[in-house]
C-alpha cells in the first residue's frame, strides 16, 4: 500500500530540502530540478564506482536514499565482467525510473521524460567513468 500524495509530497519536500542544504544553495529545487540531479548524482556514483573497478550488484530502490546515496556496500565487490556493469547500470535506471513514475503519479505536470533523466544518468555516467 503507498502512502497518500500528501504524505509523499511532504516526504520529498524534506528531502528536497537536503538536498539543497548539502548543495549550498538558497532556494528549493522543483521536481524537474531534483529529479534531473538524482540522475546526474546517480550517475555520477555508478561511474566512479565502475571507473574503481567495483560493481555493487543490488542497485535496487531499497539501495539508493533519496538523496542519492548508494547503500548495502556489503553487496560491492571487484567487478568480474562488464556485464556487471551494464546489470548496475539497467537497476539504477529502473530505480530512477521508479522515483520518476512516484513523482508523476502526484504531480502529471512534469516536464521532464524518463529519456531525458536517463540522458542525463548516462552522460554523468561516462564524465565519470572516464
Amino acid at each position: 500500500m503507498r502512502a497518500p500524495a500528501n504524505v509523499f509530497n511532504a516526504f520529498l519536500d524534506d528531502v528536497r530540502r537536503l538536498v539543497v542544504q548539502e548543495m549550498n544553495q538558497k532556494s528549493l529545487l522543483s521536481k524537474e530540478e531534483y529529479l534531473k540531479w538524482f540522475a546526474r548524482t546517480l550517475g555520477a556514483n555508478v561511474g566512479i564506482l565502475h571507473k574503481l573497478g567495483l560493481s555493487h550488484k543490488v542497485l535496487t530502490e531499497q539501495n539508493i536514499t533519496l538523496d542519492c546515496r548508494i547503500v548495502d556496500l556489503a553487496s560491492v565487490s571487484t567487478m568480474k565482467s562488464q556485464y556487471e556493469a551494464k546489470d548496475d547500470r539497467d537497476d539504477a535506471i529502473i530505480t530512477l525510473s521508479t522515483l520518476f513514475m512516484l513523482l508523476n503519479d502526484s504531480d502529471t505536470s512534469l516536464q521532464v521524460t524518463k529519456d531525458d533523466l536517463s540522458k542525463v544518468f548516462e552522460e554523468s555516467y561516462k564524465t565519470h567513468l572516464s
